[in-house]
């Protein structure tokens, strides 16, 4: 199972073997109800979710907060975990799915050797399924649809590009939405397992029915890193940093780079309207496209003593002073705010990934 060659089929016989909420240990037998392709919505605020994956449903399952699937013998023969979304409400949902071992097995292999993780990427692609009717219908030839029936047997199916996750990458200006891809390095592309996730290959090549054509495109993958956001600013009681690809994934043109990921309930940003999934495109009418140029600005705050000339203190200049914001929606919708400054409850403060550090992080006031 970890290799691949083997993988739960409708009707297998399982044993679910899982933790409860109370910590407990449960297991049941079952068995394997169905295998489809894990959906899930964009989230508000943008977050990771579960894509380009096919889950495992059961029958039967018990109430847990997750574990493994294993056979008579104890033979691990998948996971079973929570896959977190949203409603068409934004309200979160949890749904149990269970995956098959195999997705780890390079992962396991590298750690096992060594140290470091193993190189991850992806086609930034969002993938579905189509049906061989449907494809003909959009010009894949007849021989074609042979060769992918005598490989699949009784299911057989392709996959085509439903979204493109980023328009800053390679790979997006080659693959367009529609795509139906038909082969990946002279291999049927029949298996989600090798497009969702790609290990090493910094350029595959692929086969897609494009208008009724099929053409071969050269597409370099682009490097999932384990660790994305490796800078944060805190303002005013807002994170802001640089936009992650769930952002990337939800708006196709960056208002700037200052990016609120999050406000924290009470606080001056929280209270004045700024909210998280906006970027702040300027700060007291001057241009802040990147997150350097917003810690200068905040920089040239503090020592700016011109803000307000009743305060003779410069630790007091913004407690008592109003900020104006222009800020953007994901809808690409401005508007401008004021926000009023309290850096004795609220300072600003800076963390940014160092490895050369006891915790790994460094940080850094703004105060």
């Amino acid at each position: 199972y970890l290799s691949g060659e083997r993988r739960l089929a409708q009707g297998d016989a399982v044993y679910i073997v899982a933790v409860s909420g109370d910590q407990s240990p449960v297991v049941r037998h079952t068995r394997v109800a169905s295998r489809s392709m894990v959906s899930t919505r964009e989230c508000l605020p943008p977050r990771f979710r579960c894509m380009n994956v096919e889950g495992i449903k059961l029958n039967d399952h018990p109430a847990c907060q997750g574990g493994v699937l294993c056979d008579d013998a104890g033979l691990v023969t998948g996971l079973w975990t929570s896959v977190a979304s949203q409603d068409s409400s934004h309200k979160d949902t949890t749904t149990m799915t269970g995956f098959d071992v195999c997705l780890l097995s390079q992962t396991v292999t590298a750690l096992c050797g060594s140290d470091h993780c193993p190189d991850v990427r992806s086609l930034d692609a969002e993938l579905w399924t189509i049906r061989l009717a449907a494809a003909r219908a959009l010009g894949l030839s007849p021989a074609r649809i042979r060769q992918i029936e005598d490989a699949c047997g009784e299911n057989p199916r392709l996959f085509y590009v439903l979204g493109i996750l980023s328009t800053e990458t390679q790979a997006s200006k080659l693959l367009h939405t529609g795509d139906i891809i038909l082969e990946k390095n002279g291999h049927l592309a029949t298996d989600i397992n090798d497009l969702g996730a790609i290990h090493d290959d910094k350029l595959v090549r692929l086969v897609v029915l494009r208008d009724g054509q099929e053409t071969a495109l050269d597409v370099p993958t682009t490097p999932l890193p384990s660790l994305e956001t490796t800078r944060v600013i805190h303002w005013s009681g807002a994170l802001v940093q640089l936009p992650y690809r769930a952002v990337q994934e939800q708006v196709r043109s960056m208002p700037s780079s200052v990016y609120v990921s999050c406000t924290l309930y009470g606080s001056p940003a929280n209270c004045y309207g700024l909210r998280p999934g906006m970027w702040i495109t300027e700060v007291e009418g001057r241009s802040v496209a990147t997150v350097d140029q917003f810690v200068a600005m905040l920089e040239h705050m503090r020592l700016d003593r011109s803000f307000d000339s009743q305060e003779q203190s410069a630790s007091n200049i913004q407690t008592a002073r109003y900020v104006r914001l222009t800020v953007v929606n994901k809808a690409l919708v401005s508007r401008v705010i004021s926000l009023r400054v309290d850096n004795h409850y609220w300072p600003p403060w800076e963390l940014i990934h160092d490895a050369a550090t006891p915790c790994g992080w460094k940080s850094i006031q703004h105060i």
